[in-house]
């Protein structure tokens, strides 16, 4: 049990510290603060749309590191679904 707990933190920091955009994750508990106050929704919007950059760059790891893993045929398969999944969700 000890050594899947010290895999998952070593996975979890690689992940994190892949890039320096992913400080901009601060922002994703922002924006959900922000829209539990009841602020204006223009700052709800604005906090949450600068929380969405390092979600897309993890979502990219991620599908990447599924890729890697599968295959080529599965893993453009996948790198196709989510890789506009970002797009989808600010379009609706």
């Amino acid at each position: 049990m000890k050594d899947g707990i010290v895999r998952f933190t070593g996975h979890t920091k690689r992940a994190l510290c892949h890039s320096w955009v992913n400080v901009l994750l601060v922002f994703v508990p922002v924006g959900i603060a922000v829209q539990a106050a009841g602020l204006n929704p223009g700052l709800v919007f604005a906090m949450n749309a600068i929380a969405i950059i390092p979600l897309a760059g993890l979502l990219s790891h991620a599908t990447e590191c599924v890729a890697s893993r599968l295959g080529d045929t599965v893993g453009a398969l996948i790198n196709v679904t989510f890789g506009n999944a970002v797009e989808l969700i600010i379009f609706m």
